[in-house]
C-alpha cells in the first residue's frame, strides 16, 4: 500500500483471520474479507456472473506460491547450508523473494 501510495487496502482469504490480524488490519486501514463473506458475495451475484467468477478463481495450480514481487510461480529449493526446504523465486539472483513456510514444498 505504501509503494502505491494507497490509503486503504483489502485482503481476501478463503479462511478466517485471527483477532491479532483483525486488530492490525484496522490500524492499517485494511479491510479483511473472510471466506464466508467472500462466498456470500459470490452467491449474491447473478448465476452466470458467479459461475464465470468461480471459473477464473479456481483456474491454475494452487499448491505452489506466487512470488509477491514478480508474480510468477515459485520453485521448491533446498538451502545448501542447513538442507531446509523453501520456495524461491525463479528470478534469483535478481529477485531474492523466499517463503520458508514449506508445508507443501515438494522434494
Amino acid at each position: 500500500m505504501r509503494d502505491g501510495d494507497f490509503t486503504h487496502g483489502v485482503l481476501v482469504s478463503s479462511g478466517r483471520f485471527t483477532q491479532e490480524a483483525r486488530d492490525f488490519a484496522a490500524q492499517q486501514r485494511i479491510r479483511l474479507v473472510e471466506g464466508t463473506e467472500l462466498l456470500a458475495g459470490i452467491a449474491a451475484l447473478a448465476p452466470e456472473r458467479a459461475a464465470e467468477l468461480l471459473k477464473v478463481a479456481t483456474e491454475g495450480e494452487f499448491l505452489t506460491p506466487t512470488c509477491p514481487a514478480c508474480d510468477v510461480k515459485m520453485i521448491s529449493r533446498r538451502s545448501t547450508h542447513e538442507g531446509r526446504k523453501y520456495w524461491g523465486c525463479p528470478g534469483y539472483p535478481a529477485c531474492k523473494q523466499t517463503i520458508f513456510s514449506v508445508a507443501n514444498a515438494p522434494g
